[in-house]
């Protein structure tokens, strides 16, 4: 049942009862929305082809009504400064970040539920109480974990996109020197560089933004305090799965790649390696 709804498979079907009842903007909407997550569907694409050719069908019709607001942000930010508009990106970027954020605090808010057993039995679990803590606790933070990865996917993509949120800070760098705010650009230079602080662009980038402002004014502009939680709670959430991965044989899949590899037991880097 999951599946189906990832797959947006109700869409499918709510086209259809649409169409037969004569409520075209509600049938061009499901239409697209499906397709948008089944890029593959010939079907569909006849439909939407369709419906184009129809009196009354507007292109403002053709909407994806699972758009997440910091992904359809985000989307349109890169593209406005790919296509060199940084004055008209930053605004956009911005709004993602607000929106990611939204979205994080509800992706996690969803973890707090009661423990999945996960293909098994409930009567065959078999926890004394300190288990059972562990075994839930530990759930929890894994799916809080995987939020990074479920706000990063889009239905377009085959893989969700790679260090999603400190490419805003990225992108935002560049933005902002592009338009002459550099004040703004040391501040996401420095957010960018909490999670690869090792990346030697931006800590060029950096020093050329001391020579234009200078030493002092630059070392005032410190990271953005949002980003800071994130990452510190992040990374306590980090050090519990690996040492339950570690002690307990809970296996972890890390969904970053700037984790600090002190963060990973020894143990566990030797059998990555």
């Amino acid at each position: 049942m999951e599946l189906e709804f990832r797959k947006r498979s109700p869409y499918n079907y709510l086209q259809v009862a649409y169409f037969k009842i004569n409520k075209l903007e509600k049938a061009v909407a499901a239409a697209h929305t499906f397709f948008v997550g089944n890029p593959e569907h010939m079907e569909m694409q006849q439909n939407l082809d369709y419906y184009q050719t129809m009196s009354g069908v507007k292109e403002a019709d053709f909407k994806d009504l699972e758009t997440q607001p910091h992904m359809q942000e985000f989307r349109l930010g890169v593209r406005l400064y790919s296509e060199e508009q940084p004055q008209e990106a930053v605004p956009h970027l911005e709004a993602a970040l607000q929106e990611y954020f939204v979205a994080y605090e509800e992706c996690r808010a969803l973890c707090e539920g009661p423990y999945d057993y996960d293909g098994y039995n409930y009567l065959e679990y078999n926890a004394d109480l300190f288990q059972a803590i562990t075994d839930h606790y530990i759930q929890v933070l894994n799916c809080k974990q995987n939020c990074v990865t479920e706000l990063a996917s889009h239905p377009s993509r085959e893989k969700p996109f790679e260090d999603f949120l400190p490419s805003h800070y990225n992108y935002l760098q560049f933005a902002y020197y592009n338009i002459g705010n550099y004040t703004q650009a040391v501040e996401c230079a420095k957010t960018y560089l909490l999670f690869f602080p090792n990346d030697e662009v931006m800590n060029q980038n950096l020093a050329y933004y001391a020579a234009m402002l200078g030493e002092e004014h630059t070392r005032s502009i410190g990271p953005r305090e949002s980003a800071k939680e994130y990452r510190q709670r992040s990374l306590l959430e980090k050090e519990l799965l690996f040492f339950a991965y570690d002690v307990f044989g809970i296996p972890f899949v890390d969904p970053d790649s700037w984790t600090p590899e002190e963060v990973i037991p020894k143990r566990l880097q030797e059998k990555q390696k």
